[in-house]
């Protein structure tokens, strides 16, 4: 299938996909309430930091290397079972090592360093990372109708357990404690997880192989690896330092608020993820002209989408935040609104960064997204204190901006790329786009 057929089926599952993922994060924060929120919001993230330390983000390292077949795919499996096998027991040390000398906190929320909440973070931990290794392999190796049956099915699934959950609450009177809450949201990944794996041996029905070679394998690997897992930790760390920082100066349920206008502005960032998970695997296997092609035309396509969509937002943000959430996340409105707009400068450099990592240049995002901690952290602690979740949302949308011009004069710059309209489709682009599904109407016979 070519990448204008995947691409077609990128945009018909994932507005599906969104719209359901959407009604699943307000019936969860229903659930959960702000406060919850703001616990599972500071768990994520740690998640998302633990996935650093003791994966070094193998998976996008996977991606890569199913993609170009550099590497056998058996050996890949074969590293994937150890990385996963050595991050298990790397997290049991740092947990033990955290709780001898009392940096528990680092990783959990103020107030929730219980021994459920270390082994809930544990849990949800190897849980979330064998999804996402599940998930890789689909992708770099192009099977992009599994992989999006994975993702509408994890959909499906998701709003049918959430939605049993808050109609007991809602007619039966039965009430989720927090503890319950951040048990069934487990259980729902866990469920994710059975989807992932499903899928992935539908398509793989091979067995790990172990012969591995440091010099053919776990070398280039590793080096790929190592390198893109900075560039990432750094854009996890420009996206996620506020939540700390929140947590500390304005408690969890203020960063309960704020998890929500993050989650929401989010909505935005899924339209450029979808398409990175499409072009990465296109641009490690391409020639230059293909992936400039590529390039040039999703990030248009990209774009006039995420401006569509930030338009909607603003005008819907004052009337859909107290209908959805209550009138207990009024406070949301306005860094959601600060946010809508860093969102759409990350959102369009995100193909940019997928171009880097695609044609093994990962060093240029890593440098992009340096920048960008710097600029975000500075901005935190000047302005969470004074400001609060506002300040943190102008702070976020300000690294965002300039960590995304960084990243595109590095296209233009340093991959010595073409300077011309990436931005917005013209005539041709819709054109393109018109005749292209026209003929797929007329394929189907509809």
């Amino acid at each position: 299938m070519s990448i204008k057929k995947h691409a077609t089926l990128i945009f018909t599952s994932s507005i599906v996909q969104s719209l359901m993922n959407f009604i699943s994060g307000v019936l969860l924060t229903r659930i959960i309430g702000a406060e919850g929120r703001g616990v599972l919001q500071k768990i994520d993230a740690s998640i998302g930091l633990l996935s650093f330390f003791t994966t070094l983000k193998a998976p996008i390292g996977l991606v890569f290397f199913t993609a170009n077949k550099k590497i056998a795919i058996e050996k890949l499996l074969g590293m994937a079972i150890l990385i996963i096998s050595m991050s298990t027991i790397a997290c049991i040390i740092l947990f033990q090592l955290l709780l001898v000398i009392g940096g528990i906190g680092f990783l959990l929320p103020l107030h929730y360093h219980g021994l459920f909440f270390i082994i809930y973070l544990f849990a949800l931990f190897i849980v979330t990372q064998s999804e996402l290794f599940s998930s890789s392999f689909l992708t770099g190796g192009k099977y992009f109708e599994k992989f999006f049956q994975n993702q509408i099915s994890s959909s499906i699934a998701r709003l049918i357990i959430l939605s049993v959950a808050f109609l007991t609450t809602l007619y039966l009177g039965i009430s989720f404690s927090l503890k319950q809450g951040l048990l069934l949201h487990l259980f729902v990944v866990f469920i994710l997880f059975l989807i992932s794996f499903y899928f992935y041996i539908s398509v793989y029905k091979i067995k790990p192989s172990f012969n591995i070679s440091y010099k053919n394998d776990i070398k280039p690997f590793g080096t790929y690896s190592i390198i893109s897992s900075l560039s990432l930790f750094m854009n996890f760390i420009n996206k996620s330092a506020d939540i700390w920082i929140v947590d500390y100066y304005s408690g969890t349920i203020q960063l309960g608020l704020y998890a929500v206008a993050v989650n929401l502005s989010s909505i935005i960032g899924s339209v450029p993820s979808i398409f990175r998970e499409l072009l990465i695997p296109y641009f490690a296997s391409g020639d230059q002209k293909k992936n400039l092609e590529n390039l040039t035309f999703f990030s248009r396509i990209n774009f006039t989408l995420l401006s569509i969509l930030l338009v909607l937002l603003l005008f819907l943000s004052n009337y859909m935040i107290p209908v959805l959430y209550g009138v207990a996340f009024q406070e949301s409105i306005l860094p959601f609104q600060i946010l809508l707009f860093g969102t759409l400068l990350n959102g369009s450099s995100i193909l940019f960064s997928a171009y880097n990592y695609g044609t093994s240049k990962p060093k240029l995002n890593l440098y992009s997204n340096l920048i960008g901690v710097l600029i975000t952290l500075i901005l935190d602690f000047i302005l969470i204190p004074k400001y609060g979740i506002t300040g943190a949302a102008i702070a976020s949308s300000i690294a965002y901006a300039i960590s995304a011009i960084f990243i595109f004069c590095s296209i233009i710059i340093i991959q010595k790329l073409p300077f011309h309209n990436y931005f917005f489709l013209d005539k041709n682009d819709i054109r393109t786009i018109k005749n292209y599904l026209i003929d797929r109407y007329r394929q189907n016979g509809i």
